[in-house]
């Protein structure tokens, strides 16, 4: 049963939108459960693409979504309040990111994990958001595509690594300030 329902406070890409947080309660006090409700205005590449777009906004996202995660929201969801198209899901505060991990766990085989992980991630999402057999039509059985991602990497890797240096050659010659962090 909604007990709350607060305004919520959206990030750059939302602002001037309105985004809805409910608090509604299941078996008792310690059963919480908080829905979003955030107002999806049309997408910006809508007047360039000829597909046909749905009439609500918030279903355009959640299609979307439900092509991209193997596994949905069970709340994911879209209504339209006062001519406004709004997603609905569940509002999940637990979300991990990079930032959580600590850097040790990113050293060695905690790096290649994280790594391995991050891979099969994207591949379930690009899986489920094309005709999976056209896609194993596309890579072929061969090695060329493996071998062509192995070299993008490499050289994806080693731009990363010239970046840095330049980086730190510019901090070096104070061509660059850096800020001191917080101890």
């Amino acid at each position: 049963m909604p007990v709350d329902v607060p305004f919520k406070v959206v990030g750059t890409g939302s602002v001037g939108t309105r985004d809805y947080v409910i608090l509604c309660f299941g078996n008792g006090s310690e059963d919480p459960l908080f829905l979003q409700i955030k107002e999806e205005p049309p997408s910006a590449y809508a007047q360039y693409l000829k597909a046909q777009i749905p009439g609500n906004q918030g279903e355009r996202v959640v299609q979307g979504q439900r092509l991209m995660q193997a596994q949905s929201d069970i709340f994911l969801g879209w209504t339209r309040m006062d001519g406004r198209d709004y997603l609905v899901r569940q509002l999940a505060d637990h979300k991990a990111t990079i930032a959580t991990i600590l850097t040790e766990d990113l050293k060695g085989g905690g790096l290649s994990e994280y790594a391995k992980m991050c891979g099969e991630v994207l591949g379930k999402g690009h899986a489920r958001a094309g005709d999976a057999c056209v896609l194993d039509g596309y890579c072929g059985d061969g090695e060329n595509l493996d071998n062509a991602i192995a070299e993008f990497a490499v050289a994806y890797a080693d731009q990363s690594t010239a970046d840095y240096e330049m980086f730190v050659r510019a901090v070096k010659k104070g061509r660059l300030v850096i800020a001191k962090g917080v101890e």
